[in-house]
């Protein structure tokens, strides 16, 4: 777990992490007044008005500057490219949200707010993808509820899930940071049920990994974070995109067109390995890496890495040997992988 641990704390671009402490911005230093909270609003100012690009599309729900006085602040739950992730109590409903403060100016150009480093997510795909997502029945997604857009921060409204992400779920595992059999079989039901979803409106996801699946309080897994996602129907520029223990081969190596589904199979079944080893099977798929020139041979996967449970079921084996095939054309479809027997086992 060591690697994991590592890479927990270089992670910026995660999102809705669990909250790992409690510290609240309070406002108890104000005048006392009738229904007084020490929670701080995201914003005091009703007489605000939106500021509007004309490259950004429609929001999905779009609501009134003034709506921000009903949010407010618990706490940070976990930086973001573009600006933080908000831990925020509706007034109104009495719910728990999670708010994604978005700057403006950042997400244009597609810089971080902290480092100013330039990344490829796109802020105007993730709305794109909410948008579409919206009219469409979804299941195992999380789903944008609203937005708020004022001055120069758009603020991104979702349901709060309290389970926090798959990545923290796996690396606080007491069984040596690894998930058994049978609770990796639940998780990834869940996730290819989301990413189902996401093929039956045209898109690939493309960012598939631990850090972007959240746990409801029952324990239900949904996908998020479409800053990446793309329409799956044409060939994909070749470009590095994701996180490189997650990435496929053609993925990484950047010298061709790609389809965006199969690379998504292979993200999909590193993250089934993670989740049953605890640690990453390849620093980098490529053939400098000696893990991966052992796990591009036929049968690499049972060889590749000793943290594999010895008991792993031959259905197991042979989903993952499926997923990690080199040559794309190879891979399993989703739906192959929705019916394989692993899966299909209770």
């Amino acid at each position: 777990m060591g690697l994991l641990r590592h890479y927990v704390d270089v992670l910026l671009a995660a999102t809705f992490l669990t909250p790992r402490s409690s510290s609240t911005s309070s406002s108890s230093a104000s005048t006392p007044k009738k229904n007084k909270t020490k929670l701080q609003t995201l914003h005091t100012r009703p007489a605000c008005a939106p500021v509007v690009a004309k490259h950004v599309p429609m929001p999905v729900i779009q609501s009134p500057p003034q709506r921000l006085n009903d949010l407010k602040i618990i706490k940070t739950l976990a930086p973001a490219l573009f600006g933080q992730v908000l831990l925020c109590l509706d007034s109104t409903s009495g719910r728990q949200l999670a708010v994604k403060r978005v700057d403006l100016g950042c997400a244009r150009a597609q810089v971080t707010v902290n480092t100013r480093v330039q990344v490829v997510e796109s802020l105007d795909q993730e709305r794109s993808v909410h948008r579409k997502l919206a009219s469409a029945r979804t299941t195992n997604l999380l789903v944008l509820e609203e937005e708020v857009q004022c001055g120069g921060n758009l603020y991104l409204v979702f349901p709060f899930y309290s389970g926090g992400d798959l990545f923290n779920v796996v690396r606080h595992s007491p069984v040596d940071g690894r998930l058994p059999e049978a609770t990796a079989r639940r998780f990834i039901r869940d996730i290819v049920r989301g990413l189902l979803c996401l093929k039956r409106n045209g898109l690939a996801h493309r960012d598939i990994s631990l850090e972007n699946v959240l746990l409801d309080a029952k324990g239900a897994c949904h996908v998020c974070d479409f800053g990446l996602a793309t329409q799956h129907s044409a060939l994909i520029a070749p470009k590095r995109v994701g996180k490189a223990w997650y990435m496929a081969p053609e993925v990484f190596a950047a010298t061709a067109p790609y389809n965006a589904l199969p690379a998504d199979i292979w993200s999909l079944g590193v993250l089934l390995a993670i989740m049953l080893t605890g640690a990453p099977l390849v620093d980098h798929p490529t053939l400098k890496d000696r893990h991966f020139r052992v796990l591009s041979q036929g049968g690499g996967v049972r060889r590749l890495h000793r943290a594999f449970p010895r008991k792993l079921s031959d259905v197991t084996w042979n989903l993952l040997e499926k997923m990690l095939t080199i040559d794309p054309e190879q891979r399993p479809t989703l739906e192959q992988v929705a019916t394989h027997p692993f899966l299909m086992h209770r």
